[in-house]
């Protein structure tokens, strides 16, 4: 009996394991990268990203920003795209792209 009762307790937590797995948030996985300085070629942007200084994004620079993106300013830097250079933002009304700052009285983003 107390070999059954084992056996079932270690099957419950096989499973719970697995659904816990599988409906874990995103965010539990996500990476997180601290950001400054020029974008000179291609960068993508995706999960979270701390913005620790001005950030420009210079001629023929491309930065690609996916949808879901959380870019969370740390004081109050900017981005800057200068002529011929390229911010692509792929959010949407299901998965859009949060651009926050830590000093909520900043300015504007």
């Amino acid at each position: 009996m107390h070999q059954v009762n084992l056996w079932f307790i270690k099957k419950i937590e096989l499973i719970f394991s697995f659904l816990l797995l599988i409906f874990m948030p995103n965010e539990m996985f996500a990476e997180s990268i601290e950001r400054s300085g020029n974008i000179s070629t291609f960068e993508e942007w995706s999960d979270t990203v701390h913005v620790v200084g001005d950030i420009t994004i210079l001629q023929n620079g491309k930065l690609v920003i996916y949808a879901g993106t959380y870019i969370e300013f740390q004081d109050q830097y900017k981005i800057e795209v200068k002529e011929n250079g390229i911010i692509q933002a792929n959010g949407n009304s299901i998965d859009s792209i949060k651009f926050v700052s830590c000093e909520p009285e900043s300015g504007s983003l």
